[in-house]
């Protein structure tokens, strides 16, 4: 399913009205009757804005820089990306990456306020949810490991601090952050959120390994990006090349130049797109 709001596009997965059914399903459980349906689908209306209630502020920081973005909700809850293929700096990125826990705890913080106003039990009760989800949620997000918003922040500030070393920094405190958040949920009987975890500890202890043991030549590298130049995949290219320049060392000038050159050749792209 696919919606636009003014020159926002937002794609619906099927899967994220599955996980968010299953939510409220589990939030009324066991008293489920036919009685009860206007709450469940009061429960999923609130899941469903908070989710994109966060991803909006993405979306509303990347306009804030030129870029415009669209959304998709999905089973694991959101993903907001620039139409544009070019790469941001740290600045923007850090900028980009916070707006969206942001977002999250301004409704979250609404809902508090809310609370100390209204009377009505039953809309207490919905007023709690939004203010749980949200704050859970952003909290969640804020965690300083890839590939959520508080890794890609982190990414940003190590890219402004120890650019050479960023890479390998940042995935060893997110596998350590993820092996932690494993642990603590296991211990808090939330085994389906330990195996997210899990998953997210293996895939950052993979990139950091790969970046401390699998070390290719800088000229191997510099082969590999300029393929996906050829087959078209920009992205993939700008994303290595950038991780290359992190990591290059004395052959810096060179990684520059080439993020430099899938830098011009994504503008090109996105030029030849518009002229269309």
């Amino acid at each position: 399913m696919q919606l636009t709001l003014g020159k926002l596009k937002i794609i619906l997965r099927p899967s994220f009205l599955a996980v968010t059914l299953a939510f409220s399903y589990s939030q009324l459980w066991p008293k489920i009757s036919p009685a009860t349906l206007p709450r469940l689908l009061i429960l999923a209306l609130i899941f469903i804005i908070s989710i994109a209630i966060h991803e909006f502020g993405h979306a509303l920081a990347f306009q804030k820089i030129g870029r415009p973005a669209e959304i998709t909700l999905h089973f694991l809850g959101g993903t907001t990306r620039p139409l544009s293929a070019a790469a941001l700096k740290p600045g923007e990125e850090l900028f980009v990456s916070l707006m969206g826990p942001l977002a999250g705890l301004l409704l979250s913080g609404l809902s508090a306020l809310d609370l100390l106003f209204i009377n009505s039990a039953e809309i207490k009760v919905f007023l709690q949810y939004a203010l749980y989800i949200n704050l859970i949620w952003s909290a969640v997000n804020l965690l300083p490991l890839m590939p959520l918003d508080g890794g890609h922040a982190l990414a940003a500030l190590l890219t402004l601090l120890w650019e050479r070393e960023s890479s390998k920094i940042l995935y060893l405190i997110s596998a350590i952050c993820s092996l932690l958040a494993a642990i603590l949920t296991v211990y808090s009987g939330l085994y389906w959120a330990a195996v997210i975890f899990g998953y997210l500890v293996f895939i950052n202890a993979l990139n950091f390994w790969k970046i401390v043991k699998y070390n290719p030549s800088f000229n191997s590298k510099e082969a590999e990006i300029k393929d996906l130049l050829a087959q078209g995949a920009i992205g993939a290219a700008l994303q290595k090349s950038k991780e290359l320049m992190r990591n290059a060392g004395k052959e810096r000038p060179r990684a520059e130049a080439l993020y430099k050159y899938c830098c011009d050749v994504a503008q090109l792209e996105d030029d030849g797109e518009s002229g269309g």
